[in-house]
């Protein structure tokens, strides 16, 4: 009809007259905006995830002293120990003791060679004997001048000159003596002996080391208390204190025992 196409406007696609599409358009539209709406609707229905409580612990903290705390290489000596050095010079020829050994006291140690010393008291013994025909001597000739002056045959002179004579003779044998005694008893000093009974130590020297009075040769020890020497740097001088405790500790950081400082030096090692 002319008037119900005049009053509807054409909604045709272009190439297609006589088909609608606007109103499933608007349909598809209202399905899905009512599905969103569903979907929002059980989202809000759905209840929220609990957590469950979790316990906490409180403690309240107190101040404590930390204590502040070195680890130094310390070495262990016997309160009773004797440092042997040799009280004289020469070459070691024998070696008596083993390290670790038990001796007494008068035990040979070592033994140094005494080949110069034993010339020496020869030659001192040598010189003391003709000293002694000298004396001899002189006696007899003072002897003789006591007849003549007593006699009045030689002066006073003589007979002084001759007393004079015997009793310088004399002098002389009485200083070689004492320095044959001397050199007998530096003899005896080129065989070490212990001092006193214990354990023998180390022994740093060995057979043909020339040795002198400040070589160590050994030490004896004494079975007994011992002290522990810690080498502290100076920069840590001021910490010191006596009364300090000290724990002793073996290599694998075991605790062997504890002491205290009692002792420190006033001297400063420069070693």
């Amino acid at each position: 009809m002319d008037g119900s196409s005049d009053s509807m406007p054409d909604r045709s696609l272009p190439g297609r007259p006589g088909r609608i599409l606007a109103p499933f358009a608007v349909l598809a539209v209202c399905l899905a905006l009512a599905g969103a709406a569903g979907c929002a609707r059980k989202q809000a229905a759905a209840p929220a995830q609990a957590f469950p409580a979790v316990l906490v612990k409180t403690k309240v903290l107190e101040p404590v002293t930390i204590p502040q705390t070195s680890e130094y290489l310390g070495t262990m000596k016997s309160r009773h120990s004797a440092i042997l050095n040799p009280q004289v010079d020469g070459q070691v020829t024998r070696i008596l003791v083993k390290s670790g050994e038990r001796v007494k006291a008068g035990t040979p140690l070592m033994q140094i060679d005494p080949l110069e010393q034993q010339a020496l008291v020869a030659s001192q013994q040598a010189a003391r004997a003709a000293q002694r025909a000298s004396v001899q001597y002189a006696k007899v000739q003072w002897e003789r001048a006591q007849k003549l002056y007593a006699s009045g045959v030689v002066s006073k002179q003589v007979y002084d000159e001759a007393k004079t004579t015997y009793e310088s003779a004399q002098a002389q044998l009485h200083a070689l003596e004492a320095q044959v005694r001397q050199q007998q008893v530096q003899l005896h000093y080129y065989r070490v002996v212990a001092p006193t009974g214990g354990i023998v130590g180390d022994i740093p020297v060995r057979v043909g080391d020339r040795v002198t009075t400040s070589t160590l040769l050994t030490t004896i020890d004494q079975a007994g208390s011992l002290e522990l020497y810690l080498n502290v740097p100076l920069e840590q001088a001021g910490r010191l204190r006596i009364g300090l405790p000290v724990d002793l500790l073996n290599t694998a950081g075991d605790l062997l025992g504890r002491t205290r400082i009692d002792f420190i030096s006033p001297e400063v090692d420069n070693s």
